[in-house]
Formats: C-alpha cells, sequence, structure tokens
C-alpha cells in the first residue's frame, strides 16, 4: 500500500485487525489470502471505496466500533470534523481532509484509467 502518514498505517492496520478477528471474508473482485494486512491493498482508496464503504455490514461494524471517521483525515492525519469533505457510497460516508480528498480522486481516476486500458 502506498504511504502517506503513520496515522495511515495505524487506520489500515486496525481495520485488518477487526476484518480478521470477526473472519470476515470479503471478495469485490479480488481474492485475498488471510490474514488481511495493508499489503492485500493497492492504495487506501481501494480499502475505503472498494471494502469499507461498498459492504453495509462491514462499514456498520468498523463505525461502530470507532475505526472509520476518527475525527482526522485517513490520509493525512489531520483533524477533521463533518464539515470536512467525504466519500459518500449509498450513505456510507468516510471524512477526509481537502488533501485527502484531493488523495482519493487521484488514485481512483488512476484505478478508473488502468481498469480501462485492460
Amino acid at each position: 500500500m502506498n504511504y502517506y502518514s503513520e496515522y495511515t498505517n495505524n487506520y489500515v492496520q486496525d481495520i485488518c485487525d477487526v476484518l480478521n478477528n470477526e473472519g470476515l471474508e470479503i471478495n469485490a473482485g479480488t481474492s485475498f489470502a488471510k490474514p488481511y494486512s495493508a499489503e492485500a491493498f493497492k492504495n487506501l482508496t481501494e480499502l475505503l471505496r472498494n471494502y469499507v464503504t461498498y459492504y453495509p455490514g462491514i462499514f456498520s461494524l468498523l463505525n461502530e466500533k470507532g475505526l472509520v471517521n476518527r475525527g482526522r483525515c485517513p490520509y493525512t492525519g489531520t483533524r477533521i470534523d463533518d464539515s470536512a469533505p467525504f466519500w459518500n457510497y449509498s450513505g456510507r460516508c468516510i471524512y477526509v481532509s481537502k488533501e485527502g480528498a484531493k488523495i482519493m480522486r487521484e488514485e481512483g481516476e488512476e484505478n478508473y484509467r488502468k481498469a480501462v486500458d485492460l
């Protein structure tokens, strides 16, 4: 996974720990060998868009444990609140900083371009 900040490393590890501890199976076009780890994902945008927000049960579990929106941008670790930009999929939101939104948009476009080029 791309490196963004030390905060990101902890954020992703906490999510992976819950996925491993709960024994959850996730398949969104990729087959993962458990245990889940940061290395299993290309980037944070892939994890957030394709796994955390895509599956309602996963989002609810992680959100109930306080692991989705922690008051800090998942990319930069800077303090944010619910007035910050966010990614929304079917009402499941992840708040990010302006810099985090820029990274998410760029990585999302890159992932789209790669998929179209296939």
